[in-house]
């Protein structure tokens, strides 16, 4: 996988990993050795430990030796729902942390490469070097994304949601001070709301703890 400062970003892009893990689900069950993989994998070209190492950091496969593909890869592949499909394809793509700080830089606009390589020189804290050796990379990978962080974003959102209605049955109700949570019994409310706390977290660190300026008086 590459690597920007402590952030790690997949070697695949993430249509590219989706047509990895078909065949695992749809030939073999949803599970497969490393050397039955490797097979699959020939068929395409690549390096089988870094194909395997992006696939696992998007939260699509799981297990060293049988490799098992997870429930959001079988979300991807069998779902029969576009808009279910999408949320979990935009929930893999900020398994990786690095979408997400480049979300909260960006939102659902595409930067140019230079744009990319500033953010990763101030924002990561990277030479300039590495910044500019892995901005095209993160880039590709982004504008692939995008569209897939926004359904998981927008879902819920952070500036502008409407106030909140009396719950419903069905929806679970956590109090704790000040803090008041609202979610529908289920796991995959559960994730959603873990994915968007996270990304609310790093949005609060950034507002704490600005980049220094790069201008020196």
């Amino acid at each position: 996988m590459g690597k920007a400062g402590e952030y790690n970003y997949p070697d695949i892009k993430m249509q590219d990993a989706i047509e990895f893990v078909t065949p695992i689900v749809k030939k073999f069950g949803g599970k497969i050795s490393r050397d039955g993989f490797e097979k699959e994998i020939d068929k395409h070209g690549g390096r089988l430990s870094n194909i395997i190492g992006s696939l696992k950091g998007y939260g699509l496969l799981e297990g060293r030796g049988i490799y098992r593909v997870t429930e959001l890869a079988q979300t991807i592949i069998l779902s029969p729902l576009s808009n279910e499909r999408e949320k979990a394809i935009g929930k893999c793509c900020l398994n990786y942390e690095i979408m997400s700080i480049m979300y909260e830089e960006f939102g659902g606009n595409i930067p140019e490469k230079e744009a990319v390589s500033v953010f990763l020189k101030e924002k990561i804290g990277v030479d300039w070097s590495e910044a500019r050796k892995n901005a095209a990379s993160l880039l590709n990978l982004y504008k692939g994304a995008i569209p897939y962080i926004k359904t998981v974003i927008d879902e819920v959102g952070y500036d502008n949601a409407p106030p909140l209605p009396p719950p419903s049955i069905g929806i679970d109700e956590i109090r704790f001070g000040d803090i008041l949570i609202r979610l529908p019994s289920t796991l995959e409310a559960v994730e959603t709301a873990k994915t968007l706390l996270s990304l609310q977290e790093k949005r609060v660190k950034s507002q704490e703890n600005p980049s220094p300026s790069t201008e020196e008086g």
